[in-house]
């Protein structure tokens, strides 16, 4: 969505953190892990700037 706003840099920013966050091994149950989605987005956004 922010790719169509033209927010690149948002987007990428987003992106990389949702990586680093995967990458740490924290996700949802879906995906094998058991962290909520409430903290899931926590994990991400503490990424996002740090």
């Amino acid at each position: 969505m922010l790719k169509h706003l033209n927010k690149n840099q948002e987007a990428q920013k987003i992106q990389k953190a949702l990586e680093k966050t995967l990458e740490e091994g924290l996700v949802t149950p879906d995906l094998g892990g058991s962290i909520g989605t409430m903290e899931m987005a926590a994990e991400i956004a503490k990424r996002i700037d740090g």
